[in-house]
């Protein structure tokens, strides 16, 4: 897996699939502590997102992506990419939360506060959904919302929504890989 993340929703998908036992090639990150945290951890440098630091993987898992990833990138990725989003049917984009705040702020309420699992494409945040998970939005909140305090809810749901995510796209790469093994290709998915 190649991750893609930022902030502590970004470390919150890295460590869930590090912990389900996927083995992580690369990082790419944003920002400067949580490239320190990875190298601190792993020995490996956090690569910036540039054109030519991405490299061929399994699988793209975005976390907390800061940057729009353009199809030459995606398309490095046997299964694709996961991109996983907050509150993606309020505020699809690079930056929901500044109008999830303002609606809150204004009153207006959601359910839910939600974290959504999707297949990346080169149309942002169209792709497949493959999981959500979230939870009532919490109520003493209401109008006095900081995007501190609504991340601090969500992120126990970034963890269900990427275990539920690279489930999903474990089983298809297991199908891929039994097919080409029944088409007398060997390698690995």
């Amino acid at each position: 897996i190649v991750c893609y993340g930022n902030r502590q929703a970004g470390l919150n998908g890295l460590l869930t699939a590090m912990a389900l036992g996927h083995q992580v090639g690369r990082v790419h990150t944003d920002t400067p502590e949580f490239a320190a945290w990875w190298q601190s951890l792993s020995g490996q440098a956090a690569w910036p997102p540039t054109p030519e630091s991405w490299v061929e993987a399994d699988l793209l898992l975005c976390v907390h992506g800061r940057k729009i990833l353009p199809r030459q990138v995606l398309d490095l990725y046997l299964l694709g990419g996961v991109n996983l989003h907050p509150f993606l049917k309020e505020g699809a984009g690079g930056h929901p939360m500044p109008e999830v705040v303002r609606r809150t702020r204004a009153c207006e309420t959601f359910k839910m506060a939600s974290v959504w699992a999707h297949r990346m494409t080169s149309i942002v945040d169209t792709g497949e959904m493959l999981s959500v998970a979230g939870c009532p939005m919490p109520v003493d909140h209401g109008c006095d919302a900081q995007p501190e305090h609504i991340y601090n809810a969500l992120y126990p749901f970034y963890v269900h929504a990427v275990a539920l995510a690279l489930a999903i796209v474990q089983k298809e790469g297991a199908e891929i890989l039994k097919k080409q093994k029944q088409h007398g290709n060997g390698g690995s998915p």
